[in-house]
């Protein structure tokens, strides 16, 4: 495989936040826009609006989270006895043979941490909103119990600073015009974190994303396979620096990834772990996308949760026992599917609308509601898999 450029292949968020910040401004000002660029104007109002609708879906996070996360403390307490004669229990000792104090060792709590990383590319310019809203609810949640987090979106641009990758003997070829900006983060202090989701959400207009940072605007491909390999660097360097014991790594896309990471060998070494791969059962070359879920989870030891935001594909439904027909009805009454067979430790088909707040989007109320409830199964199993 090949090896990463951290320094090429990953923009920190304060470089992201000071130049749309930088965008922002110089597009709001008077006769600066661009020909064809609609003018920046925030919308704090609209945007806080979408903020205070989230509110029951984030609290319901927080509830579910906290009580599996007693549960699970709970279930790994353990009491035993000290050795020294508890004196309340003294006046027994004809009747009671167990007259010793006891004492609970309760563990500490798990320690997680999560890492998104968002398809943004031409296709996803559809469902971007209902997307944006999705991952304010989830990085609300995570401010809310304190767990570290990184967003990061994933485009195919040049660098100054040359290939995302270096290339090694192996024959696999990867895209090195592909970065990973970060665009939010628990690294960022609340005004800054306020400011960066008003900036993005003031991009849109109606359900169209229109940033006035040119590189934020979804015109690129789909280098999922080389996202994967730049997250394999982030994800070890993210869990040391926040001391995390576990941690979840999130893919979101409406794509099955562009061919440009190929292999002509009819087995791949991982110059990581040492390990060997080779072609799935029944196929005579190696499928490299469908095999980096697996080598990202090996490198990071970290948990790897797929999201694939539109219909399920032949693919994923190779090892269920439904049909397309029978997995997109059922896409559409619940608003998400788990399917398994993709290399990853769980894998949704998500219908975008989910936990779209009505203020939001101005769709049916009654539709809204009952998508808001479906989001709710699907969060509280995903809350199962960090808790």
């Amino acid at each position: 495989m090949p090896k990463v450029k951290t320094v090429a292949a990953v923009v920190d968020y304060k470089i992201v936040f000071g130049e749309l910040t930088k965008a922002c401004v110089q597009s709001a000002a008077k006769n600066s826009s661009k020909p064809g660029v609609k003018k920046y104007t925030p919308k704090k109002s609209w945007f806080d609006t979408i903020m205070r609708s989230l509110d029951p879906d984030v609290l319901y996070m927080v509830q579910q989270f906290m009580m599996m996360r007693r549960a699970d403390q709970h279930a790994r307490t353990r009491t035993a006895s000290t050795g020294d004669i508890d004196m309340t229990k003294l006046w027994s000792h004809r009747v009671n043979d167990n007259i010793f104090a006891t004492t609970e060792t309760v563990p500490d709590d798990k320690n997680h941490g999560l890492v998104l990383v968002v398809d943004w590319s031409g296709s996803m310019s559809g469902p971007i909103f209902d997307v944006m809203v999705q991952l304010l609810a989830l990085m609300l949640f995570c401010r809310k119990v304190g767990i570290p987090f990184e967003v990061y979106v994933f485009i195919t641009r040049e660098s100054t600073k040359g290939s995302s990758f270096i290339r090694t003997i192996d024959s696999v070829n990867a895209e090195g015009s592909t970065r990973l900006y970060n665009i939010f983060s628990s690294r960022m202090p609340q005004a800054h974190f306020y400011q960066m989701c008003l900036m993005m959400f003031s991009s849109f207009e109606g359900r169209t994303f229109n940033s006035p940072l040119d590189y934020l605007n979804l015109n690129y491909g789909t280098p999922l396979g080389e996202a994967m390999l730049i997250a394999s660097e982030i994800v070890p360097a993210f869990q040391k620096n926040n001391r995390l014991q576990f941690v979840h790594t999130i893919f979101l896309t409406d794509g099955d990834g562009n061919s440009s990471m190929t292999v002509c060998a009819d087995q791949l070494e991982d110059q990581i772990t040492r390990r060997t791969y080779g072609p799935n059962p029944g196929e005579q070359k190696i499928d490299v996308l469908h095999l980096l879920p697996r080598i990202v989870r090996e490198r990071t030891r970290a948990k790897m949760i797929g999201f694939y935001v539109g219909g399920p594909t032949a693919r994923m439904l190779q090892d269920s026992k439904i049909n397309y027909q029978e997995a997109s009805d059922l896409l559409l009454k619940e608003g998400f599917m788990k399917v398994g067979g993709t290399n990853y430790d769980a894998f949704f088909v998500l219908n975008p609308a989910m936990s779209v707040p009505q203020t939001a989007n101005n769709g049916d109320p009654t539709e809204q509601i009952q998508m808001r409830r479906k989001s709710r199964v699907m969060l509280q199993q995903f809350i199962k898999m960090i808790a």
